[in-house]
């Protein structure tokens, strides 16, 4: 493992990005369990999509990977995750 050994602030500065990233998914994690009408496989989906996407981004740093193609793919799959979500809180908006 690589991590940043030239520039150690670049690599305390991208775990400090994943950790408050981290923080967010876990709230928003906790709060999708606890109300039952948010329950849906679009936000399944979009927390499968966060793990995959932060498995990824861990290795990319932890690596310092200079062609994280990868990631790149998981990064498109969950900004259409993210729009599928931003979709069904308009639905669900609008439902009320």
């Amino acid at each position: 493992i690589a991590i940043y050994q030239e520039n150690t602030s670049k690599y305390l500065i991208s775990l400090g990005f994943l950790n408050k990233s981290y923080m967010t998914y876990i709230e928003a994690k906790r709060f999708y369990r606890e109300n039952e009408e948010l329950v849906s496989v679009e936000f399944d989906n979009f927390f499968d999509m966060y793990d995959k996407l932060e498995n990824e981004l861990k290795q990319v740093i932890s690596t310092e990977d200079k062609n994280p193609s990868l990631l790149h793919s998981r990064l498109d799959q969950f900004q259409q995750k993210v729009e599928n979500i931003n979709d069904l809180i308009k639905v669900l908006q609008n439902a009320r």
